[in-house]
């Protein structure tokens, strides 16, 4: 077992949720490093496909890098070895193509690019993949055969680099209520068993519903809601339950979409016995929101005017829609600006509307920096570091 992922046992043995922080920037990047190692406790740093890939297969919209120059970049700033490489929905049908939209490549062809890019991984140093087939489902593909990809890429990383990683499984989908109990142990039963009997690693995290689902900037999910839902049990039961079967059956829980939630939610993620929380989306939306706040500072509707035609354009934002939404033009935007951080026009404009604080005597660069920093140690103060 390589020292990261000891790491994160003992600090998740120390009834503390370990984070997973979505790389949405080179700043948030850069901000999560030094957290790491000024707490001297494991974060991890949770690229998807889409944000960081291999080089052979294109590289990724964040910073424009490649998973090689990720991952060397990190190493080289992570001076306590604090920081987890960990890929965040790896499988079929799980990168989009450069125009964004979802590849629809045959199944022989999907699972090469996956191990293509697995293999850079674990060539970098990676040490936590999140295997997540669940966009098969939408090619007809059955639990069972979900369960075949998640031992063919198990054993795959294995022969790469055997008794080295460690696992995460569980779906991409997330929901607003919690899944139903005995469908839940049963699959994830099955799963382990299907593990075990090939003579594979036990995963160390698994993905289950604990009501959280981000839409637009909010999260929907019951986990944060004030009343509970009718013919469904309160947060107060099903999470402790969850945790409950997890632990039962030698695997830890990790919770995704847990970003928007207020400060009492966030709480009670460690007194709930949550293991794992993935946060990503906020922490984006932040940045964005203070280069917004930095055009108004300095009186500059133009520089935000520019910004907002571009994204909106562009369409990132339609993604976290929510059913007959109401988002207005400012929201959208808030939503999909990060996505064009590494876009040549985004870094000329931030350039420009930096030049236009610097002659007002605002310190931009420190401005945007502390207000991603503070949303990204919000989640750490609660979950324990």
């Amino acid at each position: 077992m390589n020292s990261k992922i000891y790491k994160v046992k003992n600090h998740i043995n120390q009834k503390m949720v370990f984070l997973g922080a979505g790389p949405m920037s080179l700043m948030s990047t850069d901000i999560i490093i030094e957290l790491a190692n000024h707490f001297g406790k494991p974060i991890a740093l949770i690229p998807s496909r889409r944000q960081v890939e291999c080089a052979e297969l294109g590289g990724g919209y964040v910073n424009n890098w490649s998973t090689e120059e990720f991952a060397q970049y990190v190493k080289a700033k992570d001076s306590g070895l604090n920081v987890v490489l960990s890929r965040d929905h790896c499988g079929p049908w799980q990168q989009a193509n450069l125009s964004g939209s979802e590849s629809q490549n045959d199944f022989k062809v999907e699972m090469d690019k996956v191990k293509t890019s697995l293999r850079a991984d674990i060539v970098s140093g990676f040490d936590l993949i999140h295997l997540d087939p669940s966009l098969a489902i939408r090619f007809g593909f059955s639990k069972i055969q979900l369960r075949e990809i998640i031992y063919e890429l198990i054993d795959f990383c294995e022969s790469v680099k055997p008794n080295y990683l460690g696992y995460e499984i569980g779906t991409e989908e997330q929901d607003a209520i919690f899944g139903d109990s005995a469908e839940m142990v049963s699959d994830l039963q099955e799963t382990l068993t299907g593990i075990q009997s090939l003579d594979l690693p036990k995963p160390l995290f698994v993905v289950q519903q604990t009501g959280t689902k981000v839409q637009e900037l909010r999260n929907v999910g019951g986990f944060d809601w004030d009343l509970d839902v009718k013919g469904s049990f309160p947060t107060s039961f099903n999470i402790p339950r969850i945790v409950k079967t997890c632990e039962n059956l030698g695997v830890w829980l990790k919770a995704h979409n847990v970003d928007y939630l207020g400060d009492e939610a966030k709480e009670w993620h460690r007194r709930f016995g949550i293991h794992a929380a993935n946060v990503a989306p906020e922490f984006g939306t932040v940045e964005t929101k203070s280069l917004i706040e930095l055009s108004r500072m300095c009186n500059n509707s133009k520089l935000e005017d520019e910004f907002a035609v571009k994204v909106l354009n562009a369409g990132k934002w339609k993604k976290w829609m929510a059913l007959n939404s109401k988002a207005t033009d400012s929201e959208k935007v808030l939503i999909g600006g990060h996505y064009h951080f590494s876009d040549q026009w985004c870094v000329e404009w931030r350039e420009k509307l930096f030049e236009e604080c610097t002659k007002k005597s605002i310190n931009a660069s420190l401005y945007v920096y502390s207000k991603t920093k503070d949303s990204i140690f919000q989640y750490l103060k609660k979950f324990g570091y």
